[in-house]
């Protein structure tokens, strides 16, 4: 390790003409704390630093990480564990990173969320995976009800407890949402269902969006589902997935059905009438097909309807790839016409497959 660290040395003499770094490291903490110390004599001479991957367990303070010690910095890619460590510094008058547009980060405090993304005004793309702690953000005097982020395009949040944050933001230029709940993850506000933040979420924000993707260890209350779906009527793609559910009537006839134009009240509007594909994953066996069959057929179709809600045609549904295929028999036509019917999810760089830090473009 001593010829490492000395290499290390060497190399942070050149730190100044560094555009991208990279570091991966065991959980030795030896190795780890010789590493940081190196790393600490690049703090303030990393001007030219545009992308940034830290794979790690454990993380320590960086100071060329630091908001405004890398002012070029354009891409951040964190992966450690930092229950009881704050990875910045928030200094309240402190240079934000104003060219940074990608940004991803493991085990964050919602607070400590909210204050990195302050820092990034300019950042389009943030994903996040692990809150550790849960419902410890109050907006300040200075944000007044919420806390606008104009620039962010995606948001991706992986394992959380607790979205509650959400009701606090404001992200107007928002196209792509993901959402999606960890196995073990343990909300503690039972009162407040995470479809109902996102409702919020949704009102604030004024979005319209493109792609959204919803992924719960519990089961679907429907009418918030439904009022959910009726805030997000622009989107083309929808991820839908349970695990561990159930409710086998919501997820093969209800749902299937509240999709179904031709099952709309006269007081009711369609919901997702853009919508071109569905990924519908669940891990419970295939039954009755019936009404999601119909779903397709009338979405299908749907420029030879005479119904009058306008939608646009469905074109591709993935289902589990380890389903028995039973839909297959009843869409035979559609699929000889064109339509796309696919099992393989979940299929391989799909954004709940997990975080991988070597797919990151270095």
């Amino acid at each position: 390790m001593g010829g490492a660290t000395s290499l290390l040395s060497l190399l942070v003499e050149h730190c100044q003409r560094w555009t991208i770094l990279e570091l991966r490291w065991n959980t030795v903490h030896e190795i780890e704390t010789k590493v940081v110390d190196a790393l600490g004599k690049a703090s303030g001479n990393t001007p030219l630093l545009e992308r940034v991957l830290i794979d790690s367990i454990k993380s320590h303070e960086i100071g060329f990480l630091q908001p405004g010690a890398s002012p070029a910095l354009r891409e951040l890619f964190w992966r450690g564990y930092l229950q009881g460590w704050r990875p910045f510094s928030f200094k309240k008058n402190g240079a934000p990173w104003a060219l940074l547009v990608k940004l991803t980060v493991h085990r964050l405090s919602t607070s400590d969320f909210i204050l990195i993304l302050k820092r990034c005004p300019n950042v389009e793309e943030c994903r996040v995976s692990s809150f550790t702690t849960h419902n410890d953000f109050q907006p300040s005097s200075d944000d007044g009800e919420f806390t606008s982020f104009p620039s962010i395009t995606l948001l991706e949040i992986q394992e959380f407890g607790d979205i509650s944050v959400l009701r606090y933001i404001r992200a107007p230029s928002l196209r792509h949402l993901s959402i999606a709940q960890g196995p073990s993850s343990l909300r503690l506000l039972p009162h407040l269902y995470p479809l109902d933040c996102l409702i919020i979420f949704s009102h604030i924000s004024e979005f319209k969006l493109d792609y959204f993707g919803l992924s719960v260890h519990e089961e679907f209350h429907i009418q918030r589902l439904k009022r959910l779906l009726s805030c997000i009527g622009t989107v083309t793609s929808v991820y839908l997935e349970t695990c561990g559910a159930v409710d086998y009537d919501t997820w093969q006839r209800v749902i299937p059905n509240i999709l179904n134009p031709s099952k709309v009240l006269p007081s009711e509007t369609v919901l997702l009438p853009n919508i071109q594909t569905l990924q519908y994953f669940t891990d419970m066996p295939e039954r009755a097909m019936q009404p999601m069959a119909a779903m397709v057929r009338q979405r299908w179709n749907i420029s030879q309807s005479t119904l009058p809600p306008k939608c646009a045609k469905l074109k591709t549904l993935r289902l589990n790839k380890k389903s028995k295929r039973a839909l297959s028999s009843l869409l035979t036509r559609e699929c000889e016409e064109g339509f796309e019917l696919i099992y393989d999810l979940q299929y391989q760089g799909h954004p709940y497959v997990g975080f991988n830090a070597a797919e990151m473009p270095l």
